[in-house]
């Protein structure tokens, strides 16, 4: 089943100003960039969340990259960034769905989020059980070496 966003939706999310960056240790991030200090090179930014991509399976997970105060931004070095666009719109999508669903689990019991979590998913996502070919005990160095021997020749 192919899900397709509706147009509210889209220019729901659109409304956001989230934004992927490429770290110099090969994480990808999203997040909502709050504010810039071009004079000292720092993003502030909210809600970051690091996004997975199994290249054999397809799966797309998203995890909390950073703990932080609920009220408190994150700031991020400008010279570690290798790259940043604003987020392609099912980034998006998946990334409010994530927000939403850590904002929900406080106020509804554990049946209730897996029946949200399967409906939301489409395709599925933020569930590791899904995927069996990503171990979360496997060192996040091991994980960036991998990354930039993959992509070492380009």
């Amino acid at each position: 089943m192919t899900y397709t966003p509706s147009e509210d939706l889209i220019e729901y999310a659109d409304s956001f100003n989230i934004a992927s960056y490429r770290l110099v240790d090969g994480s990808y991030i999203i997040a909502e960039e709050m504010d810039c200090d071009e004079e000292n090179n720092v993003l502030y930014l909210d809600n970051v969340v690091e996004l997975i991509i199994n290249m054999k399976s397809g799966i797309v997970m998203v995890k909390p990259w950073l703990d932080s105060e609920e009220d408190d931004f994150v700031r991020l070095a400008g010279d570690k960034i290798i790259g940043a666009t604003e987020t392609p719109i099912k980034y998006k999508l998946l990334y409010l769905k994530y927000l939403m669903a850590q904002r929900l689990q406080h106020a509804m019991d554990s049946t209730e989020l897996e029946s949200l979590s399967k409906e939301l998913s489409y395709p599925p996502v933020d569930n590791p059980d899904l995927n069996d070919n990503y171990n979360f005990d496997q060192p996040l160095s091991d994980i960036h070496s991998q990354w930039r021997k993959k992509f070492k020749d380009n």
